[in-house]
């Protein structure tokens, strides 16, 4: 929807995982950064096999062209939006 990204994110290793706000960036198509929102339920312990889903907020209708997910512990995450 306008303005909004619903994610999901699935916790595929044996630990648990801490999720926080500052590890997702959205990018526009000149890789500059998209000032948004992560909702709380995208935030926090995940537990092992657990999925975490919701939304980002954008502050402006700016379209992304990339999502990441930039995890300490399990690496990086890349989605491209046509």
């Amino acid at each position: 929807g306008d303005g909004e990204i619903y994610v999901w994110v699935k916790n595929l290793s044996s630990a648990e995982l801490l999720l926080v706000a500052s590890q997702y960036r959205l990018l526009d198509t000149d890789e500059k950064p998209i000032t948004h929102r992560v909702d709380a339920e995208l935030q926090g312990p995940l537990a092992s096999g657990g999925i975490a889903y919701g939304k980002l907020i954008l502050d402006d209708k700016t379209r992304p062209s990339r999502l990441v997910l930039e995890h300490p512990k399990a690496g990086t995450i890349e989605k491209w939006f046509p």
